[in-house]
C-alpha cells in the first residue's frame, strides 16, 4: 500500500517597519536603545493612523484673507488652527493662527507670482531655525527655551509658486484627480498607503495675486486632501448626491401646460 506524502507549501517571512528592544540585566543601555524603546509604541500607533486615516487635513486649517487698513491692498493670508496627518501617520497640530505676508520685497524687481500655494508640514526643533543663543552659552540652562534635551514638534507653513509646487509633486499631499472606479467609495477605505515617504507636505490651498492690488478674491481650498473618513463620507458622498439629484431632475417630465379654455363651455 502506497502512502502519498503531502507536499510542503512555500512560506516566507518579511520584516515589518517596527522593532522593539530587549533589555537584560547588567547590559549597558545607550541613548539609541532608549530611543528605540520609545519609538516602538509610537511606530505601532503611526501604522494604524496611516492605514486608517491615510493622509490629509483632519479639521480646521482654513485660509482667510486679513482685512487691510482702508485703501490698502490685502497681502496677508491667515491659516487658522487645525490638525492634519502626514504620510508617516504623524499628527500636524497647529494650535494658533499663523499669518503669512505675501507682499513683494520693497527692493525686489521681480513681480509676485500669479498664484501662491500654501503648504504645511511637521518639523522638529532640530530642523527649525536655531535660536541665536544656543545651550552652550545660555545663562539659565534650566530654562525651557534652552533645554537641548527636549525636541518639540513644530508646524512649518510655507508659500510656494506653481513651479515650486510641481517640483515637490511627489512629496505633496493633495486631493487626487478622479480616475473612474479607482477612487470609488470603497476604494477610499481599502487602498493602503506605503510604509513611509520621507518629507511630506500637506496642501492647504492657494490664493491668486495681483501685483498692484494684492490678494485677488478668496482663497481656494478645493485641492486639499482630507483624511479617508472625511474624504469618503463627506466629499465623495456629497459629489454622488449632487450627481443623483441632477439625474433625477433630468428624469422628471416637463410640467403640463394648462389646456386653453373653450369659450362658452361648462362642466
Amino acid at each position: 500500500m502506497k502512502t502519498s506524502q503531502r507536499p510542503t507549501l512555500p512560506r516566507k517571512t518579511k520584516p515589518t517597519s517596527t522593532a522593539s528592544v530587549t533589555f537584560r540585566d547588567g547590559m549597558i543601555v545607550t541613548a539609541e536603545d532608549l530611543a528605540a524603546s520609545q519609538q516602538y509604541s509610537v511606530s505601532l500607533l503611526q501604522t494604524v493612523l496611516r492605514a486608517y486615516f491615510g493622509r490629509g487635513v483632519v479639521c480646521g486649517l482654513s485660509l482667510a484673507v486679513k482685512t487691510p487698513p482702508e485703501k490698502q491692498p490685502a497681502w496677508v493670508v491667515r491659516v487658522d488652527p487645525g490638525m492634519a496627518i502626514d504620510c508617516e501617520g504623524r499628527p500636524i497640530e497647529l494650535c494658533g493662527p499663523v499669518e503669512l505676508d505675501l507682499s513683494p520685497e520693497a527692493c525686489s524687481c521681480q513681480t509676485p507670482p500669479d498664484e501662491v500655494y500654501l503648504l504645511a508640514r511637521r518639523v522638529t526643533t532640530d530642523e527649525a531655525p536655531k535660536d541665536p543663543c544656543s545651550c552652550s552659552c545660555a545663562s539659565d540652562l534650566d530654562a525651557a527655551q534652552f533645554d537641548c534635551r527636549r525636541t518639540r514638534e513644530q508646524v512649518l507653513i510655507q508659500a510656494f509658486s506653481r513651479e515650486d509646487l510641481e517640483a515637490l509633486r511627489a512629496k505633496v499631499c493633495r486631493r487626487p484627480e478622479e480616475e473612474g472606479d479607482a477612487h470609488s467609495l470603497c476604494a477610499g477605505w481599502t487602498r493602503c498607503p506605503g510604509c513611509g515617504c520621507g518629507e511630506c507636505w500637506i496642501l492647504l490651498g492657494s490664493v491668486k495675486l495681483d501685483k498692484d492690488n494684492g490678494i485677488d478674491g478668496l482663497p481656494d481650498m478645493t485641492e486639499r486632501a482630507w483624511v479617508n473618513p472625511i474624504e469618503v463620507l463627506c466629499t465623495k458622498v456629497e459629489d454622488r448626491l449632487a450627481a443623483l439629484e441632477k439625474n433625477l431632475a433630468d428624469l422628471k417630465p416637463p410640467p403640463a401646460s394648462a389646456a386653453p379654455a373653450v369659450p362658452g363651455s361648462t362642466l
